[in-house]
């Protein structure tokens, strides 16, 4: 929208054509006076008392031009979407998931989104979502949606099932995650994100919370997850490192022994805390 100041666009408020300036003849006060408000009804709302001038007149002035501006400032096209006619503006609405939908998960395959969420001590566990743009999301069922896969009993809301992460490869969706206080960290499989997917097969030498995916460009696999301090010895409250295993994702297991890749954080000076739901990412040969 183009926007107009006064002096810019019309030289001063005085050169507009129904416009004029005078001196009241009882002082010097200056006013504008539209040539519209010439009549015996609108000079009858101006009074006086004790010479003093009572602005109800100026005041409606004041309104109708600033009525005027507006409209007219509002009626100029919009110069940037005459030169870009192909492009449109479009809002979307956050959250675009509102409700109970903690710790997202999200890959993409093709033009293919799918989001996993964690569902703590509810049943069925892990909801997964697909999408086409990000913005709109359909279930398109539950990855642990057989009792075989997801014993809960006993556990309170506030354990179950944490930080789902989901990944593909080679035709294969593989999610991750941990069964706080009933078994720990487990891979399930499916080739179809709807199910159905396979029993949990549990990583015992995975030990701590969030574990993730990372498939390589030389075949390999690795799962990162947040772990105990170096030697199971804390410095401080909240101390955790974030390890890594290679893993083997046809036999679904882990293979070697594990790394510490960041202990306590960037700075552990600082006592960084519970440095949680690690992700590796690969871009033009770098690892983040």
């Amino acid at each position: 929208m183009v926007v107009y100041s006064w002096p810019q666009k019309f030289g001063g408020l005085t050169s507009l054509p129904f416009i004029k300036s005078g001196k009241l003849n009882s002082g010097s006060y200056k006013f504008v006076k539209p040539l519209i408000f010439n009549s015996p009804m609108f000079n009858s709302i101006i009074s006086r008392s004790e010479g003093h001038l009572i602005w109800s007149k100026a005041i409606f002035t004041v309104a109708i031009v600033a009525m005027f501006f507006t409209l007219f400032s509002c009626s100029q096209p919009d110069q940037a979407q005459e030169e870009r006619p192909h492009e449109k503006q479009e809002t979307y609405l956050n959250p675009i998931l509102a409700g109970f939908y903690p710790d997202p998960g999200i890959t993409r395959v093709g033009e293919d989104y799918y989001l996993v969420l964690s569902t703590f001590a509810y049943f069925p566990g892990v909801p997964i979502f697909h999408s086409k743009d990000l913005v709109n999301w359909e279930q398109i069922g539950n990855v642990l949606d057989r009792p075989e896969q997801l014993d809960l009993d006993g556990l309170g809301v506030s354990k179950g099932i944490f930080a789902p992460t989901i990944e593909h490869h080679e035709g294969v969706f593989y999610m991750v995650t941990t069964l706080v206080g009933n078994g720990g960290n487990f891979v399930v499989t499916a080739t179809d994100p709807a199910g159905p997917w396979s029993n949990p097969v549990w990583l015992p030498e995975v030990n701590g919370i969030d574990p993730s995916l990372f498939f390589d460009d030389d075949g390999k696999a690795y799962i990162i997850y947040n772990s105990d301090a170096p030697d199971n010895k804390p410095l401080y409250d909240g101390h955790r490192t974030i390890r890594m295993f290679e893993f083997d994702y046809e036999a679904l297991k882990t293979v070697g022994q594990n790394y510490i890749l960041v202990n306590g954080g960037v700075d552990i000076s600082k006592k960084p805390v519970w440095i949680e739901g690690p992700h590796i990412y690969k871009k033009d040969g770098l690892y983040y």
